[in-house]
């Protein structure tokens, strides 16, 4: 009962701040102006959009493939399917359930367990956490920042320094985790053992799977260039869409603001909000435009634009093939939500 009324307050939480980023960028803006602003940007520009957002999915199935456990049974077209899935559901289901949901997909298809799956799901997120302080460093170090920004480098700095130490941390428990197993399921029952013997017992299973499946990478030095290399096309391509929006809609802007608002899109999206990151992401969107002298309405409908080109097509090819599986969205999050097989 607690876990599920933390749930509840965490999504209405989510939703609430949702509401409020929504109205502080809508309350100022000029429907007509953004109606002119949404004609003005070029269909090329939202077509390259989309396109190079699809094609970040299958680089992240891709780079996916060398983090799998040795001997998993599974092929490119089965990491892409259950990528997309993860991603449909990071914009329709509450609490992010997106990543719960690759590792389900992926396991429902050949037969691991989750916690198996979810150890390579670690090692793609750490990968991801220090491609963005890469990104970050070259925000601080090598893009120069606008006027509006200058007083806020120090917060970066210390943001940066925090996410090298959180990742540092994180980086050290897995690698204990993964060489030390049984010393680790050990602790795990010892500090569980006066409380609940029974959620012990299964948290050091799960932790001795875990620890049988996690790699940083697959194939040594190679398969660790391959990994770095593909988590690079992973950003670029991701932020390509933010370049290719604003150069559509016949703004001039430094060659660093899509890195500088791709960085605050990052941040944004790790803020509690509703499903898609409905809000946080316009917001943060829009501040970052906005630094740079874009207008609001103008910043606002790139910000709206960006939104769906990075999440209504994904969404879509997720519900087909969430379909033609027999599996609807309801009986998949409840799936989920008690453990249970769809």
């Amino acid at each position: 009962m607690r876990r599920v009324t933390t749930n509840r307050l965490l999504i209405f939480a989510g939703t609430a701040i949702s509401f409020l980023a929504l109205y502080a960028i809508f309350s100022r803006v000029s429907w007509h102006e953004l109606k002119t602003a949404f004609l003005a940007v070029s269909p090329m520009a939202l077509l390259g959009a989309i396109l190079v957002t699809l094609l970040s999915y299958g680089l992240r199935a891709a780079r996916w493939r060398y983090l799998v456990p040795p001997g998993m049974p599974v092929c490119y077209a089965t990491l892409l399917r259950a990528t997309i899935l993860g991603y449909m559901a990071n914009t329709l289901l509450p609490a992010r359930l997106g990543e719960l949901v690759r590792a389900w997909a992926l396991a429902r298809t050949n037969g691991s367990s989750v916690a198996t799956v979810l150890a390579s799901l670690v090692t793609d997120r750490l990968w991801d956490g220090l491609s963005v302080l890469v990104m970050l460093l070259t925000v601080l170090f090598v893009v120069e920042l606008p006027a509006h920004y200058t007083h806020l480098e120090p917060l970066l700095v210390r943001s940066g320094m925090v996410m090298l130490v959180a990742y540092g941390i994180i980086i050290a428990i897995v690698a204990l985790v993964s060489h030390k197993p049984s010393s680790s399921a050990a602790l795990v029952r010892q500090l569980t053992h006066s409380c609940c013997t029974r959620f012990g017992d299964k948290v050091a299973e799960m932790l001795l799977q875990f620890a049988g499946a996690v790699r940083f990478t697959q194939g040594g030095l190679y398969g660790t260039i391959m990994v770095a290399f593909l988590s690079g096309l992973i950003w670029l391509t991701a932020t390509l869409p933010v370049y290719f929006l604003i150069t559509g809609s016949g703004l001039t802007l430094p060659f660093g603001a899509p890195l500088l608002i791709m960085v605050l899109l990052v941040f944004a999206v790790m803020v509690p909000a509703a499903p898609g990151a409905i809000g946080t992401f316009h917001l943060a969107c829009t501040v970052g435009l906005a630094a740079y002298g874009v207008t609001t309405s103008s910043a606002v409908s790139l910000a709206i634009l960006l939104h769906v080109c990075g999440y209504l097509p994904i969404t879509v090819i997720g519900l087909v093939l969430l379909w033609g599986e027999g599996g609807g969205l309801l009986q998949l999050y409840r799936s989920l939500a008690t453990g249970e097989r769809v």
